[in-house]
């Protein structure tokens, strides 16, 4: 497996245009896809008021059993939208958690397995982790059982690692200057509690863009299972 990119893969899935699209078509589903990620939000204010002792046992509760429920029901829900079908809070959350084991698999699966790649190299677990990247989607939105959605994943990024990577990329880095932002404010306005305010700050931030970032790793999926067919 190469490492090197061809310039010409870089064109195929359209990071820029995609999210660029993402920002105008994830306004209609904007508040429901807010309130679902808001236990996010609540994990994060619960771990800031003892940032020194985060709790441990909670974050794997979040991780790996709110977490995948949550992505569940935002992946259904803006996938419904996009392909122009009745979008149903009510249905999506319906479907996520019909397929809450298998969602919970998936991410448990695809974590053990990422983090075994990381053991040789930091530079092997990106490369798996971004192969696998997609298992969730295949569960949801293909009916997939854990091991033929990772496969899934892990096929549809086949020859398009770099072009993947890239588009995976490009949210982290406009993020970036979203958790600089919520770090100099908790500084300013914090004082002692600068640390927890900073969390407070950035968690707050961060869900109010993810309902862009939803529409936007669903359009990436969709455009590499078109880039497959």
């Amino acid at each position: 497996m190469s490492f090197t990119p061809n310039r010409s893969d870089f064109g195929t899935i359209e990071p820029v245009k995609l999210l660029q699209e993402s920002f105008s078509q994830a306004l209609p589903m904007y508040l429901p896809l807010v309130v679902i990620s808001t236990p996010a939000l609540i994990f994060s204010i619960i771990n800031a008021q003892n940032p020194l002792a985060p709790n441990a046992p909670l974050n794997l509760i979040y991780l790996f059993l709110v977490a995948p429920l949550v992505s569940g029901i935002g992946i259904f829900l803006t996938y419904r939208y996009l392909t122009t079908q009745t979008v149903d809070l009510a249905g999506a959350a319906s479907k996520a958690f019909a397929k809450g084991l298998f969602l919970i698999d998936t991410l448990l699966i695809s974590s053990i397995i990422v983090v075994l790649s990381s053991f040789a190299l930091i530079i092997p677990g990106i490369f798996v982790g971004v192969k696998l990247g997609f298992g969730l989607y295949g569960v949801v939105l293909d009916d997939l059982r854990p091991i033929a959605s990772l496969k899934q994943s892990w096929h549809l990024v086949a020859g398009r690692w770099w072009p993947t990577f890239g588009a995976m990329l490009l949210p982290t880095i406009l993020i970036l200057p979203i958790i600089f932002l919520a770090t100099i404010l908790g500084v300013l306005l914090g004082g002692s509690k600068a640390t927890v305010l900073s969390s407070i700050i950035s968690s707050s931030l961060t869900l109010v863009i993810t309902p862009f970032l939803t529409t936007y790793y669903t359009k990436v999926y969709l455009r590499l299972k078109e880039l497959a067919e």
